[in-house]
């Protein structure tokens, strides 16, 4: 439960509401959401939204904060709707990649993918990837796309190896793969 409440208050201050987050934070039992957002600070990818919102939450809360704390916490724009389920207020968009696509980053991760100027991905940037995030890049690359992604990657970086063993370029050129594995059956010995 008291997880879910530092998520909550997370969720708020990335949407800009510092108030809210700090007044639901209040509900939790102080030493763990210090202990769950010092952890969020310490894992999120460096500068990511996710890590700055832990860190803006941690200095609220007059705890200083475990890494240092970036110059600014960029300000949310206001959204079109005003019945928006953000409290009025978009996901901060960026261009470049997020250092981990996780779900522990998803509105970091959801901006980045969101961003209507976003037209190609470097896989060499991103150091970790989980299945859901290879899911959408292969979605958002699909050629039949009017605005295909372009994904570029020289297997630099495990996140790049990772998404191209699971079948990202077959699934965005909505290919069959080349080779459907290892014939026979595998065993595994210990």
């Amino acid at each position: 439960m008291t997880k879910a409440i530092v998520r909550a208050a997370l969720e708020c201050a990335l949407q800009g509401d510092l108030a809210r987050a700090v007044a639901t934070l209040r509900q939790a039992d102080r030493g763990f959401a210090l202990k769950r957002l010092k952890h969020f600070a310490r894992s999120a990818a460096p500068g990511s939204d996710m890590q700055q919102a832990a860190n803006l939450l941690l200095e609220a809360l007059n705890q200083p904060a475990p890494v240092p704390q970036p110059e600014h916490f960029p300000t949310p724009r206001p959204s079109s709707d005003s019945r928006s389920t953000t409290g009025g207020h978009e996901p901060v968009r960026v261009l470049r990649e997020p250092g981990r696509v996780t779900l522990d980053n998803t509105m970091e991760v959801i901006g980045w993918l969101a961003n209507p100027d976003l037209h190609e991905v470097n896989l060499d940037a991103i150091q970790l990837i989980h299945m859901y995030g290879v899911v959408a890049l292969a979605s958002l690359a699909r050629k039949e796309r009017e605005s295909a992604l372009a994904l570029m990657h020289s297997h630099g970086s495990s996140a790049a190896r990772f998404a191209h063993s699971v079948g990202l370029e077959d699934a965005a050129g909505n290919r069959t793969p080349a080779s459907p594995g290892e014939p026979g059956p595998r065993r595994i010995r210990s």
